[in-house]
């Protein structure tokens, strides 16, 4: 799989949905980018069993907790109101691009650990990747189905 198709196809996904992702990211604990990953495989029609959903998960979680979130966090405190606009505009802007590079890193991980899986990781696609993925972070699955339904639908038009 080729890391420049998949951020596409996720910008193209992300973009229409950002409240959604953001909401679920900050309610649930949603990591995004497998999020994205899940719709892709689906859309590929790439296999990953529930074991191998884990073990993606565990491997972007280290990164994502160390290097990430702290971006995001950082670049969320800011604007402050002791800060100069004229200052805190650029340094927001870079630590966007800071935060969107370590986003773009994630993705690198996703594929480089899902071409390392085992095989037994990699039978037949289970359809609901990431309805069990949302299961996993306990969120209300059934509350969120249509938006799930609607994901799918969005993945598949692309």
């Amino acid at each position: 799989m080729d890391k420049d198709q998949f951020w596409q196809f996720s910008l193209a996904l992300y973009s229409p949905n950002k409240e959604l992702w953001l909401r679920w990211q900050d309610q649930y604990g949603l990591n995004i980018n497998l999020a994205l990953f899940l719709l892709f495989l689906h859309r590929q029609q790439q296999p990953l069993s529930e074991t191998g959903l884990m073990s993606l998960q565990q491997q972007l979680q280290q990164f994502s907790r160390q290097i990430t979130q702290p971006l995001r966090v950082v670049r969320r405190a800011v604007p402050t109101p002791w800060l100069d606009p004229a200052v805190q505009t650029p340094f927001r802007q870079q630590l966007l691009s800071t935060e969107l590079a370590a986003e773009q890193l994630e993705q690198q991980l996703l594929l480089q650990h899902y071409a390392e899986l085992p095989d037994a990781d990699l039978t037949a696609p289970k359809a609901e990747l990431l309805t069990r993925y949302l299961q996993l972070l306990q969120a209300p699955t059934l509350q969120l189905q249509p938006y799930i339904f609607d994901l799918y639908q969005q993945a598949a038009a692309l």
